[in-house]
């Protein structure tokens, strides 16, 4: 038994995306040293789909899970409640694990008890050439910002550590996994692989206004960081400047870039 499959859950949430589930199911059978805990928090499925792919993907040993749909964020609190213990890896149905050594190897660096991240390429959708993304060294000013930011499909948390906050704060449509990736950054800095964990399609952060974002992002340091810190000064009022900054970006990437 490797680390993989005795020290990870995935969980992977979808919605009615039957082609999309079968893309991120498909990357982890992909696997060649056993294969990590499967839940499938799913809405939306026929029960005819949910028969294919129990059928097609056996090998996994699928845990699948139907509830209404809440959003993905409640989906994945869902599937947190079913997870035993160990560290924690949230897809989304179309995401792909492009690297089981480098999935291997950061969760290796992790173990007990620590959290981390790799790097991952931002798609248009599955298939299609994208961007590779890394957030390295951590910085977690700029992450406070909505400046950066840690894509999910590519960090692996301990499931106690999201314990202590209270799972996924669904107040936060888009960005409730940006806090809880920020809360971690509070209790001890995050491992960093700089090698490619995941695929992921734009989405959540990369097609929201900048201003909501950016309104977010102050909502979350509003309530992590002091009163006193300098980002709650409203003498300093940092976020005019943010937004600024995030629409420049936005007009000067390509669309898949952003």
């Amino acid at each position: 038994m490797t680390e993989l499959d005795n020290q990870l859950t995935i969980v992977t949430c979808g919605k009615g995306n039957f082609l999309e589930l079968k893309i991120t199911l498909s990357s982890i059978r992909n696997f060649k040293n056993g294969y990590p805990r499967q839940i499938l928090v799913l809405s939306d499925f026929s029960a005819r789909e949910i028969a294919q792919i129990q059928d097609e993907f056996s090998e996994l040993d699928l845990e699948i899970f139907q509830t209404p749909a809440t959003g993905v964020y409640g989906a994945m609190n869902f599937g947190l409640g079913k997870v035993k213990g160990g560290h924690v890896l949230f897809l989304n149905s179309g995401d792909v694990v492009v690297s089981e050594d480098a999935l291997a190897k950061l969760l290796q660096a992790c173990l007990p008890n620590r959290w981390g991240y790799g790097e991952a390429t931002i798609v248009k959708k599955p298939g299609t050439p994208g961007k590779k993304y890394g957030f390295s060294p951590y910085i977690q000013k700029l992450h406070f910002l909505g400046l950066r930011f840690i894509p999910h499909p590519a960090s692996i948390l301990p499931v106690e550590l999201i314990h202590q906050f209270g799972l996924f704060d669904l107040n936060f449509k888009v960005a409730a996994d940006q806090k809880l990736l920020l809360q971690s950054s509070q209790v001890a800095k995050p491992i960093i692989l700089n090698e490619p964990i995941s695929e992921f399609q734009l989405g959540g952060l990369s097609t929201r206004s900048q201003r909501n974002i950016v309104r977010d992002f102050r909502m979350i340091s509003q309530e992590l960081l002091p009163k006193s810190h300098f980002y709650n000064w409203p003498i300093v009022n940092p976020w005019p400047l943010v937004c600024l900054l995030r629409i420049i970006r936005a007009a000067l990437l390509p669309k898949e870039s952003r």
